[in-house]
């Protein structure tokens, strides 16, 4: 029983194999040539490999424009750390000298 219903399963595949071929052919395809699995799933893995570099190339594009733009960021960072570490060092030596001047002129301290 198992044999019949294999044979009638291949029979079913040739016959569908084969109605591709004569509806190209029917139809003025060129010619009645179909492509084998074994093509057809070296094409995909053609294709596939294709486009996975096409999408790792974009993703390293993309990730090297973010670390530009990140340490382009970080320097504009680090540049307005040290403004204000030098402003706020002005400001300190700058509150200490009127401190001091107004001692010495005998006035209230600024505050």
């Amino acid at each position: 029983m198992c044999g019949t219903d294999q044979k009638q399963r291949r029979a079913a595949r040739r016959e569908t194999s084969r109605r591709p071929i004569c509806r190209c052919r029917c139809q003025g395809g060129r010619s009645g040539y179909r492509p084998s699995d074994r093509e057809l799933n070296q094409r995909i893995r053609i294709i596939s490999g294709e486009v996975d570099g096409a999408v790792l190339d974009a993703v390293e594009e993309e990730f090297a424009d973010i670390c530009l733009q990140n340490t382009i960021a970080t320097e504009q960072l680090r540049k307005c750390s040290l403004r204000i570490f030098g402003l706020c060092s002005f400001l300190s030596s700058e509150g200490r000298r009127r401190n001091d001047q107004a001692d010495t002129e005998g006035r209230r301290p600024v505050s």
